[in-house]
């Protein structure tokens, strides 16, 4: 986590004001698939196409937003203390 927050800081810090309204390079999007960080399954390749559409400050702001909202229903139907 230490990690991400200093890497997402230095290329904040490297980037200029027009740029975070540029569409994210098609590279960045394929490192991602090349790194394991996808799969070609369907329930994951989809994200591929989704980061695919965002500008660079879509990119940095999705994880801050509203990712975590996707995995809070299953994250609540886990928990012991709330009842079904």
């Amino acid at each position: 986590m230490i990690e991400v927050g200093m890497n997402t800081r230095r290329i904040l810090a490297g980037l200029k004001d027009e740029e975070l309204f540029e569409m994210v390079p098609e590279e960045w999007v394929m490192r991602i698939y090349e790194a394991g960080g996808v799969t070609s399954d369907l329930r994951s390749v989809w994200l591929l196409v989704f980061w695919g559409r965002l500008t660079r400050a879509g990119m940095l702001e999705t994880p801050m937003t509203n990712h975590y909202m996707m995995h809070l229903p299953p994250c609540l139907d886990n928990l012991p203390i709330i009842p079904a």
